[in-house]
């Protein structure tokens, strides 16, 4: 992730887009996040490559979005979503669209259209750090402690 930093780069071409969704719930409430799913092809000495990779780092998360047609229908008709709304008018934008797409060099099948880290893949590990301290401490303070000092 932090190594895709020094990847070389390409132009390369968006030939499909596609919309993909992930549900959030929380206290009897429930949202949704959009995403502009894009396809693309690249050429790197010669050959030519396909990859729907956004982020280096989209591979650890990106089973999370389902497609549209597996979306709850119990949460009414998600195209009138303001969100939904504008990522179809970016994806007629999109298709046959040029772009810069970043390669690994000794792997050139590797790629992606953004470089750099997704912070989103840090948070559940800051939260279990935060909540592993916590629980140290707690037993510590009110279990260890007093074995020790008695």
């Amino acid at each position: 992730m932090i190594i895709s930093k020094n990847w070389n780069h390409t132009i390369g071409e968006v030939i499909s887009s596609e919309i993909k969704f992930k549900e959030f719930s929380s206290n009897n409430s429930t949202s949704f996040k959009f995403v502009n799913e894009k396809l693309y092809k690249y050429q790197v000495d010669g050959t030519q490559y396909q990859s729907g990779q956004n982020l280096a780092s989209d591979s650890l998360y990106s089973k999370e979005f389902k497609t549209m047609d597996s979306f709850p229908l119990k949460y009414g008709d998600y195209r009138i979503n303001i969100n939904f709304i504008e990522l179809e008018k970016e994806i007629k934008k999109t298709i046959g669209q040029k772009i810069t797409v970043y390669y690994n060099p000794y792997k050139p099948e590797i790629s992606c259209l953004s470089i750099g880290i997704n912070y989103e893949i840090f948070l559940p590990i800051f939260m279990g750090l935060f909540f592993g301290t916590s629980l140290i401490y707690v037993l510590w303070d009110f279990m260890i402690s007093p074995i020790i000092y008695f």
